[in-house]
């Protein structure tokens, strides 16, 4: 990647390589020749795979980083470490908790093994590092607009693969069902795009921390399309 200065635009993806075409930055990771680690790569299927950094100590400017099921896709990429736990929360309101040394090493292009066990039509909403003897905090929400944040500290760390436990409660269809997570600070705030316009309408929202069991309470109105984190 060339260096720019602070005003030029860049480039687009597609210019580092043809096989990019279509494709959009997940994560970005730094990496020098011969760093020690592993990387974790995490999946809207509820898949998580390990490889270490020299899988791809590879002279090429693209290159394939991890093998991806037909109709699945990228979540996030993250550097292990292990004093953080993988977390998962399904579309359906459960989540599950794990130490990383339960997902085993593979190599560059493996899928992955299970880290959340979802049914037929299921995805996991969200997944990302947790602080291991800390209390992260990870606001959930809805497609009909309900909102909380729940903690980390809430959910036992279990066996990866399995179903998990409750993290939303749905009372009824008007809840709707989980679509996004963010891992959060206490000052952040929701820019929306709604489905009627191409304009950005910016939700500072009030969310505050609910036990596993609630069901939240609505902070957006429904009919929205996408939602984008930023801090204030």
């Amino acid at each position: 990647m060339p260096e720019f200065k602070w005003k030029d635009k860049g480039k687009f993806l597609k210019d580092f390589d043809n096989s990019l075409i279509g494709d959009m930055p997940v994560a970005m990771v730094e990496f020098i020749e011969g760093t020690k680690g592993n990387l974790i790569f995490i999946t809207k299927d509820g898949l998580v795979k390990k490889s270490a950094f020299s899988d791809y100590e590879i002279k090429r400017s693209c290159f394939q980083g991890v093998k991806i099921n037909d109709g699945d896709y990228l979540i996030d990429v993250m550097v292990e470490n292990k004093e953080f736990n993988v977390m998962f929360v399904s579309n359906m309101g459960l989540g599950v908790r794990f130490e990383t040394e339960d997902i085993p090493l593979q190599g560059r292009i493996s899928a992955g093994v299970r880290g959340i066990f979802l049914e037929k039509g299921e995805f996991a909403a969200w997944g990302g590092f947790v602080k291991e003897h800390t209390h992260t905090s990870v606001a959930l929400i809805t497609n009909e607009g309900y909102g909380k944040r729940i903690s980390s500290g809430d959910f036992e760390v279990m066996t990866r693969g399995r179903k998990g436990v409750k993290a939303f409660k749905f009372v009824n269809e008007n809840t709707g069902r989980v679509i996004c997570g963010f891992k959060v600070s206490p000052l952040f705030a929701l820019a929306v795009h709604e489905d009627s316009n191409k304009l950005h309408r910016k939700e500072f929202v009030s969310m505050p921390h609910e036990q596993r069991l609630s069901k939240g309470k609505q902070i957006l109105k429904h009919g929205f399309d996408s939602i984008y984190l930023y801090f204030k």
